[in-house]
């Protein structure tokens, strides 16, 4: 029978480990500090990860992100209009009647 442990040992088959602690990607400072007494810290990305997801926000916020330089699939002119004008068409057909509301009949919910 195989045998699966949480910091059971070698004598297990298998080990449940969460990578989180295995990589040290938690931040929170308990987590930084703490490391399960059945864990061995492979690394410390976290800090890594932390600086990452704030660089990628302050670009998203500031308008650096997404840019032409990330935007290498391009539609030509023609296509574009032609896109434009079947959401237009679609939009239109499905859109323009409203409740009493203002909610566009094909998103009200009906109950029979």
């Amino acid at each position: 029978i195989p045998t699966i442990g949480i910091g059971a040992g070698p004598e297990t088959d298998g080990q449940v480990l969460v990578f989180h602690d295995l990589l040290g990607m938690l931040q929170h400072p308990h987590h930084a500090q703490f490391v399960p007494k059945f864990c061995k810290r492979y690394a410390g990305v976290g800090e890594q990860i932390r600086v990452g997801l704030k660089a990628y926000r302050d670009d998203v916020e500031s308008g650096r992100f997404s840019s032409e330089a990330y935007s290498p699939y391009k539609m030509s002119k023609e296509e574009a209009q032609k896109l434009r004008a079947m959401v237009a068409e679609e939009y239109s057909a499905n859109y323009e009647e409203e409740d009493e509301d203002g909610a566009a009949l094909s998103e009200v919910t009906k109950v029979y």
